[in-house]
Order: structure tokens, then sequence, then C-alpha cells
């Protein structure tokens, strides 16, 4: 739920950092969060294949209980 924050934090830092210093960041910090924002959308992909899994798993359930 936080995530879009931090992500949207990285880019107002940059521009900011840009702006007001005159600086661009340097290869680690691209590096660092080029892993930040792979592994976000890592885990928004195995969050949503959880959740497949589980709904799949309650409508099995639902449609074998007995009376």
């Amino acid at each position: 739920m936080l995530a879009p924050f931090s992500y949207s934090q990285m880019l107002w830092a940059t521009a900011l950092g840009y702006a007001i210093f005159n600086t661009i960041p340097d290869t680690p910090t691209w590096i660092g969060s080029a892993i930040i924002i792979a592994s976000g959308l890592y885990i928004l992909h195995r969050e949503r294949i959880l959740q497949q899994q589980r709904a799949l798993a309650v409508e099995a359930r639902g449609a074998f209980t007995p009376p």
C-alpha cells in the first residue's frame, strides 16, 4: 500500500537534487533504485499469484462442502 509513495519519493528526491544542487545520482544509486523497483514489482506479481491461488482454494472448498 505504501510502495507507490516510496517510488514517488525516489523520483522527487532525484528531481529536487538536480534542480537545487545540480547533481545527478551516480551509478550505484541507479543500480540500487533499480533493485528496489524490481523487488517491488516481483512482490506485486507474487502476491497476485498467491491471491489467485487462495481464491481458487476457497472456491474449491465451497464447491465440495457437504450439506
